[in-house]
C-alpha cells in the first residue's frame, strides 16, 4: 500500500476515477461526489496535552509550532520531527498563546487572569503580568514586542510593558466580556469585540477611544441574549474595511477612514449567530461559520453573491476555524467532527479533505508559506497535514525504498 484516502461516506455505490487519475467520482445516500485523491504519509502526530488544544501557531519564519491548552501548558515543539523543545505549565487553563513578532519568546492568556511572558531560549521564571479579575480571553504582542495587549472576560482591555509587567495604558472597556482583539500597527489601532455588541477602535500609541462601533443594525431581534456579540474580527485591507462576525446571520462592516456602516446578508436558511470569519487576503471573498449546526458560507463583497456549500460537503459539527492560506487560493475549515478540508473557492471545490485519529478539532493554522496546516483537538493532539501531500509521499516512498520516484 503506497496510499490511502480517508474518506468517510455512507454506502458508495460505484467509483470512478477520472482520467488523470487524480480524482474520483462516486455517489452515496446523500448524493454524488468528487474528491481529489492524494497520497497522504503519515503526518507527524503527537499527544502532547491532557485536554483541549486551543491555540496553535507556527513561529513567525519558522517550522516550529507554539499550542496552548486548557490543561495549563504551552509547549513549542517540532512538527516535522515531533520534538519537544520547550514546554511551560500555568496554574489555569490557557485561552491563547502567541509568538512575539521575532520568535524568541511567547505570551500566553490564562484563566486566573493573568498573562505569563516566556523567554524561548531560556527556563527561567516568566514575567506574570496580573491584568485582571476575570478569564483573560487573549494577550497577544505588538510595538515591536514591546508591549503586551490584554483582553478579559470582565471586559477590560489593557496595554502592558513587555520587560517589566507594568501597565501603559487602559483601553475603553467592554460592558460584558470582550470576546476578540485585532491589532493593525500600520494605522496604529486597537480593535475590540465585546458582549455589548459593540466594536471599540482605540489608539495603539496611549489608548484612546477613536470610534465606537454598534455591530448590528438595529432591526434584528435583541431578545437572545447573545445576539449580535461580537465574536470575530478581520480587515479587509483592499477596501480598507474593518468586517465583524456579530452573531447574526449577516457581517457588519465598516470603513476605517469614517466608520460608515454596512450589514451584508450572507445566510438565507434561517440560522443565526455567526461565529467565526475569514476575510481573503485581497478581499476576493468574505466566509463565516455557524454555532449550533456545521453549516458555513461564503459571499463575494464586490457583487454580494452569496454561495451556498452543499449539504453533502458540510461536517457533521460545528466549524471551529475558518482561516484563508497566505496566498488565498485555499480556504481551511475545520471541525469539532475532526474533519479538516481545504477548499478552492473560485473553483468551488473541495481541494482535500482528511479525517485523522484525534478528537474534534479546536484551533488550526497554515505555516507561513502555506504548504502546511497544523491542527489542535479536543484529545490533547497535534497534527501536521502536509497541503500538497503528494510530494510528501514521494520523498516518503523514496525514503522507505531507497529510490526516488519519478516526477
Amino acid at each position: 500500500e503506497t496510499s490511502r484516502a480517508i474518506w468517510e461516506q455512507r454506502y458508495p455505490a460505484s467509483i470512478e476515477w477520472n482520467r488523470a487519475g487524480t480524482r474520483i467520482a462516486f455517489r452515496d445516500s446523500r448524493g454524488l461526489h468528487v474528491a481529489c485523491v492524494g497520497h497522504l504519509p503519515h503526518a507527524p502526530r503527537l499527544r502532547l496535552h491532557d485536554d483541549a488544544v486551543v491555540s496553535v501557531v507556527y513561529a513567525p519564519g519558522g517550522d516550529a509550532v507554539l499550542t496552548g491548552s486548557r490543561d495549563g501548558s504551552a509547549i513549542v515543539w517540532d512538527p516535522l520531527g515531533g520534538e519537544v523543545l520547550s514546554k511551560w505549565g500555568h496554574g489555569a487553563p490557557l485561552a491563547k498563546a502567541r509568538w512575539s513578532m521575532r520568535g524568541d519568546r511567547v505570551v500566553v492568556a490564562c484563566a486566573d487572569g493573568t498573562a505569563h511572558v516566556h523567554d524561548v531560549a531560556r527556563t527561567g521564571e516568566a514575567l506574570v503580568i496580573r491584568a485582571a479579575d476575570a478569564a483573560l480571553n487573549d494577550a497577544r504582542f505588538l510595538a515591536a514586542d514591546e508591549r503586551v495587549l490584554t483582553i478579559a472576560a470582565d471586559g477590560s482591555c489593557a496595554l502592558w510593558d513587555a520587560r517589566d509587567g507594568k501597565r501603559v495604558a487602559a483601553l475603553a472597556g467592554h460592558r460584558g466580556a470582550c470576546h476578540v482583539a485585532l491589532v493593525d500597527e500600520e494605522r496604529g489601532l486597537v480593535v475590540t469585540g465585546g458582549a455589548d455588541r459593540r466594536v471599540l477602535v482605540s489608539d495603539l500609541r496611549n489608548g484612546e477611544l477613536l470610534r465606537d462601533l454598534p455591530s448590528y443594525d438595529g432591526g434584528s431581534r435583541v431578545d437572545v441574549d447573545v445576539l449580535g456579540q461580537v465574536t470575530d474580527l478581520a480587515i479587509d485591507r483592499a477596501r480598507d474595511r474593518l468586517v465583524a462576525g456579530n452573531r447574526t446571520d449577516f457581517f457588519a462592516t465598516w470603513t476605517l477612514a469614517d466608520g460608515k456602516a454596512e450589514f451584508v446578508r450572507t445566510h438565507a436558511l434561517g440560522q443565526e449567530l455567526s461565529m467565526v470569519i475569514a476575510v481573503h487576503p485581497k478581499g476576493r471573498w468574505y466566509a463565516a461559520s455557524h454555532s449550533g449546526v456545521s453549516d458555513w458560507t461564503w459571499f463575494d463583497p464586490t457583487s454580494g453573491a452569496v454561495h451556498q456549500v452543499d449539504r453533502a460537503a458540510l461536517p457533521n459539527a460545528i466549524v471551529s476555524v475558518l482561516a484563508f492560506s497566505p496566498d488565498g487560493e485555499l480556504l481551511l475549515v475545520a471541525s469539532r467532527d475532526g474533519t479538516v478540508c481545504l477548499w478552492d473557492l473560485d473553483q468551488r471545490e473541495r481541494h482535500l479533505a482528511v479525517l485523522g485519529d484525534h478528537g474534534a478539532i479546536r484551533s488550526a493554522a497554515f505555516r507561513d508559506d502555506g504548504q502546511w496546516v497544523v491542527t489542535g483537538a479536543q484529545d490533547g493532539t497535534v497534527h501536521a497535514w502536509p497541503v500538497n501531500p503528494l510530494p510528501l509521499a514521494r520523498a516518503y516512498y523514496g525514503h522507505l525504498v531507497g529510490a526516488r520516484l519519478p516526477r
